[in-house]
């Protein structure tokens, strides 16, 4: 996989924080799950445990959400949909242990590369740039 089709702006989750990728001259509005991993992680380091919670149940609701839309449109099957849902659902679980700011850096990574897969595997943006 090439930088560039790693690098867009498929626009899921609607957390935006601003990220340049290397080929803009701007900084852009850009989901969270699309930034580059560095900015995402300066991003989530500079937050409190609470706020990276909600942003880890945000991405959850957004990656539920995307596979509940798949399901409408055959793209998943409904074993597909129960497993990916049970997979978020412990994600956020999770994230509610007592872990380090880094540990749930992680686990925003985690989701977020969840989001990016399943969007990139079916071809789903949510409007906007991409």
């Amino acid at each position: 996989m090439t930088m560039n089709e790693q690098l867009k702006r498929r626009n899921i989750s609607g957390v935006y924080i601003f990220d340049t990728y290397p080929n803009e001259e701007r900084r852009s509005p850009t989901c969270v799950e699309d930034c580059q991993q560095s900015t995402r992680r300066a991003w989530c380091m500079s937050k409190d445990k609470e706020c990276l919670r909600n942003t880890i149940a945000i991405l959850a609701d957004a990656f539920r959400d995307l596979v509940a839309y798949l399901h409408t449109e055959t793209c998943v099957t409904d074993e597909q949909r129960r497993e990916m849902e049970h997979m978020a659902n412990n994600i956020v679980d999770r994230s509610k242990w007592n872990w380090a700011e880094h540990e749930l850096a992680d686990q925003v990574d985690v989701i977020s590369e969840k989001i990016r897969l399943l969007a990139d595997a079916c071809g789903v943006t949510k409007g906007g740039q991409s």
